[in-house]
């Protein structure tokens, strides 16, 4: 599924520990329960590892909840 995808795809960027991560649209193509769900794990990835992020999304909540500390 698209979100089983997405998931892995995260779990892969995040494996490599990079310096910057680009994330396009992180929450598209998800039931809400499931962009929740990846939106507090890329929170608490980000608190963790400490890459810089640039966000590109439509979705002003997305925005906020990833773009707060």
């Amino acid at each position: 599924s698209t979100g089983n995808k997405k998931a892995l795809s995260l779990a892969l960027m995040f494996s490599r520990f990079p310096g910057l991560i680009i994330l396009d649209e992180p929450g598209l193509s998800l039931d809400i329960f499931r962009r929740r769900h990846q939106e507090k794990l890329i929170k608490s990835l980000i608190r963790t590892k400490k890459p810089n992020v640039m966000f590109a999304t439509n979705d002003i909540g997305e925005a906020s909840f990833l773009g707060r500390n």
